[in-house]
């Protein structure tokens, strides 16, 4: 029974020569008969190029700023089955297969949607799932809250020696008002401010994830020496942005102790 199978999957892609060997194995071992392969790249200079085999793409695309690739359709001509795979910038990656076997059409379909969804797709969230998941992520934000913490409940707390030196029964009063909603502020305070804190990094991260971890990667050629880059910026960025977010609050803490002990 004939069988054709469209799938539109989102998101961003890490492609590599490895990668592109991985697909080709798995529609060559699911369709099991003799496909006439194409690889068709679109070039960033408007050209448009199709090679017989990933070596032969590999060997001879560069991958340049100049000839930079923004489009790879892997397609495949057999008597049974035919299938297009496309990967471009910026745009969903789709998979299209037709074959007169629908056991052989549904089953490809899953099998390429399970590997491209696990090992090539990159999420816009990446950037800021991989930062949270570092060993030294949550040690770290935990450091920063507990200080976050003793520095509100120093700020909002005052002294009761004051209340007792107070002149009238009212400023006492007063004080003790006072005092209950400060200490409500204090409770509060830092919770807000660690979910603020917190909401706050991952959106910048979000924002700026192209520069992190760019979502649309052909790895070969000078793009492999790029996304190098941007992984090292990455790794500079969290070092720099959580030591000094430490380095601030103690700097705050300290500065707020010594001004009450020389007041």
């Amino acid at each position: 029974m004939r069988a054709e199978v469209t799938e539109k999957l989102s998101g961003g892609f890490f492609l590599s020569e490895q990668s592109i060997k991985k697909i080709i194995d798995l529609i060559s071992s699911r369709v099991g008969e003799d496909l006439a392969l194409t690889l068709t790249v679109i070039r960033a200079d408007n050209a448009k190029i199709s090679y017989g085999g990933i070596s032969e793409l590999i060997q001879k695309e560069e991958n340049s700023p100049t000839e930079k690739i923004l489009t790879l359709e892997i397609e495949s001509q057999g008597s049974v089955t035919q299938l297009k795979h496309t990967f471009e910038r910026g745009e969903e990656t789709s998979l299209r297969i037709e074959s007169e076997d629908r056991d052989v059409a549904l089953l490809l379909a899953a099998d390429l949607r399970q590997y491209i969804r696990n090992e090539v797709l990159v999420s816009r969230l990446e950037v800021a799932n991989r930062i949270l998941s570092h060993k030294l992520f949550f040690p770290l934000f935990m450091m920063i809250s507990l200080l976050v913490m003793v520095t509100a409940a120093e700020y909002f707390t005052n002294s009761p020696k004051i209340s007792l030196s107070s002149a009238t029964l009212e400023q006492k009063i007063d004080y003790l008002v006072e005092a209950r909603e400060g200490a409500r502020v204090t409770q509060s305070f830092p919770l807000y401010f660690i979910v603020g804190l917190f909401l706050l990094l991952v959106l910048t991260l979000g924002f700026f994830s192209s520069r992190f971890l760019p979502l649309y990667t052909f790895h070969w050629g000078p793009e492999i020496e790029a996304y190098g880059r941007a992984q090292r910026l990455r790794s500079n960025i969290f070092w720099i942005v959580g030591i000094g977010l430490l380095v601030g609050v103690v700097a705050g803490s300290l500065s707020g102790r010594i001004s009450a002990f020389f007041a």
